[in-house]
């Protein structure tokens, strides 16, 4: 039998003891990323490190001392909120995600970003102009051919249009290393074809590029970071204050540098969570 201090609120330890906490863990890919970078292959660079499940963020807040003195801080937030159990749910599964750190867009400085956007509006621009009518700027649907698409888009339809899907699939494609190709003897795009009788249309390539190209110049962004100064407890402790302030309208100086604490295995105090996110 667990035995749980009997400062945590109840509500917590319920939903500890539920099936309602996802006990999983991303694994790192088996290849480092400058390998997949140099394959095409682009995952993120917290993807290889160390992550923690929701429900292992639960357990930390539960049962690590250092939680002892905020506990009825936190319980006080929790009653706060219309449903206690999606507090929790949600404080747990935004603490997990930032765990990791910070991904390689929230790396970048303002500065940084604003020149990464000029790159991607000149580089969208000159791509669509160079593919526009040609053999490649056809719908984007025609590179949407992986057998994992298909499957999927079965399994939500109904058994006609699954039927008019595969014999479609029969008729103009060929699958190969579990995607879909367009038979040889063919004059059109199979792939295309075969999307069209599931009633799915995409735009050309060109013109999306084009849409890539208008919305790189008009996002608009806030940086979580200011500056590259320990860099993962900044990170930590500025989305933690953005979640309390979103939720509560405050940024909870004194559970924020607790539950940092915890998590950065580093002791954090109110002043310079105050410091942090000036």
């Amino acid at each position: 039998m667990i035995v749980y201090p009997d400062y945590v609120d109840s509500v917590a330890i319920n939903i500890y003891e539920s099936n309602l906490l996802p006990d999983i863990k991303a694994k790192a890919p088996e290849k480092s990323k400058q390998e997949l970078d140099d394959h095409g292959v682009f995952f993120d660079s917290s993807m290889w490190n160390e992550q923690i499940s929701i429900k292992d963020v639960m357990g930390r807040l539960i049962f690590d001392e250092r939680m002892a003195h905020i506990w009825p801080a936190i319980t006080k937030r929790g009653n706060d909120f219309r449903v206690p159990t999606a507090f929790y749910f949600s404080l747990c599964s935004e603490i997990a995600e930032i765990f990791s750190g910070p991904d390689d867009w929230s790396l970048l400085t303002p500065n940084e970003k604003t020149e990464k956007l000029e790159r991607i509006t000149k580089l969208a621009l000159a791509l669509s102009s160079e593919i526009a009518n040609t053999p490649l700027d056809s719908s984007v649907m025609g590179y949407v051919n992986q057998e994992f698409y298909f499957n999927y888009f079965k399994s939500k339809s109904d058994e006609e249009k699954n039927r008019k899907i595969d014999y479609a699939l029969d008729i103009f494609c060929q699958l190969e290393d579990k995607h879909y190709k367009s038979k040889e003897n063919l004059d059109v795009n199979g792939v295309v074809d075969v999307w069209s009788v599931a009633g799915v249309a995409g735009p050309s390539v060109s013109s999306l590029l084009q849409d890539v190209y208008i919305k790189a110049k008009e996002v608009k962004y806030d940086s979580v970071l200011k500056r590259k100064n320990k860099i993962k407890r900044a990170y930590f402790i500025r989305r933690l204050t953005a979640f309390f302030q979103k939720h509560f309208g405050s940024q909870l100086y004194n559970i924020t540098a607790a539950i940092s604490s915890v998590f950065l295995e580093e002791e954090i105090t109110i002043e310079e969570v105050r410091s942090t996110i000036r």
